[in-house]
């Protein structure tokens, strides 16, 4: 394809034992999706809510991306697609790997 666009999804960002931003309230008990990813290697972004926007192949709805071939990327990583540290007691035995997914990403393309 000569034209790609890529999504990375947002979802912000935990700070372990750092109270309203802890990684434990967020990854285990309230937003365990933003800090996993499903097993799923397909999503559909015009089944998504994305497909009123970005995700469209409409060009009256998405003038700019619709004829791209596009990538989407769930977010999983809960560090803004920066971090570089393993499971530790600093990082409260979470893994922060976002900087290595982004890398990995462009590396395949």
């Amino acid at each position: 394809a000569n034209k790609v666009v890529v999504y990375l999804r947002g979802g912000g960002f935990c700070v372990p034992r750092i109270p309203g931003f802890d990684c434990e309230t967020r990854c285990r008990e309230s937003d365990p999706h933003l800090c996993t990813t499903t097993e799923d290697p397909f999503f559909d972004l015009e089944d998504s809510p994305l497909a009123d926007n970005i995700g469209s192949l409409d060009p009256d709805i998405n003038p700019a991306f619709h004829d791209f071939f596009k990538i989407y990327v769930p977010y999983c990583s809960s560090d803004v697609y920066t971090g570089t540290r393993n499971a530790s007691i600093i990082t409260d035995y979470f893994t922060f790997h976002g900087k290595h997914i982004f890398k990995a990403l462009t590396e395949d393309l």
